[in-house]
């Protein structure tokens, strides 16, 4: 399978998706925009929903190694929580949330890829965990780290599909963070 095509298939996918709509754009829109048949689209992708589920699965990957090198490199939990969240929550929310059918994906990514979107939750959770893990430990919190992971996953998705723009995204996660860390450093 060739990378450069896989990515151009994704690249235009998503283009579509953004400008048309989830449900309005198929197989065939993608491989004309692609210039290829829909017998080899077919090759490297068995539907759309594998489509959407590589595009999260991609994204997941970018974001768990921007997050690994972040974790060491902020000093403070606030600034650690912050970058976690840009990285993982805010740029790629960025991307989708001021078009109309960028926020459908958005809001319905779960329906149309839910095996991938599971994925991408548990490795954000695993990852909260490892950067809480420390302040947790030391500020002798009642909650574990784990539940704290939790449930700021369970909120970043409910504020991710609900913000009306990027502007409020950005400040309804920042109050989320303000909240952590009042409760962890209180």
């Amino acid at each position: 399978m060739s990378e450069t095509r896989d990515i151009e298939i994704l690249r235009s996918a998503q283009k579509l998706i953004f400008r048309h709509g989830y449900s309005k754009v198929g197989m065939k829109d993608i491989a004309d925009d692609c210039s290829i048949s829909r017998p080899t689209l077919y090759k490297f992708f068995s539907n759309k929903e594998a489509i959407v589920a590589n595009l999260v699965e991609r994204q997941a990957q970018s974001s768990k190694l921007s997050a690994s090198a972040l974790i060491e490199s902020q000093s403070s939990l606030e600034e650690k929580l912050q970058s976690f969240f840009d990285i993982w929550i805010v740029s790629p929310a960025a991307v989708a949330i001021d078009s109309i059918n960028g926020r459908d994906l958005l809001t319905n990514v779960e329906r149309y890829a839910p095996e991938a979107v599971q994925n991408l939750y548990m490795e954000f959770e695993r990852q909260l965990t490892v950067l809480l893990a420390p302040s947790v430990r030391k500020k002798g919190v009642g909650s574990s780290a784990e539940d704290i992971a939790h449930l700021l996953a369970l909120a970043s998705k409910g504020l991710k599909s609900s913000s009306s723009s990027l502007l409020e995204l950005k400040r309804l996660i920042d109050g989320l963070i303000s909240l952590t860390v009042a409760a962890i450093e209180k």
